[in-house]
């Protein structure tokens, strides 16, 4: 990956790619992922559920992840 490539996955369950789109297009399509139009209902809810913590926690501790600010596009 580049120095500008970037994904952001978010609680809405969507990829948010940044740099070399045409390779992220290929790789997430050879893991069955498809583009889709966006849709979030509105209005909508985020539940908590306490007995997932430890799996979630599982789950991001497989990755090394690195924190980055949000650039002011992304707030748009």
């Amino acid at each position: 990956m580049g120095e500008d490539d970037q994904l952001v996955y978010e609680n809405h369950n969507l990829i948010y790619a940044y740099g070399s789109l045409e390779r992220y297009k290929r790789v997430l399509a050879s893991m069955a992922f498809h583009e889709a139009p966006i849709s979030v209902p509105t209005p909508h809810c985020h539940n908590y559920h306490p007995q997932f913590d430890q799996a979630e926690k599982d789950i991001l501790s497989h990755w090394e992840w690195r924190r980055y600010d949000l650039k002011t596009q992304d707030l748009e």
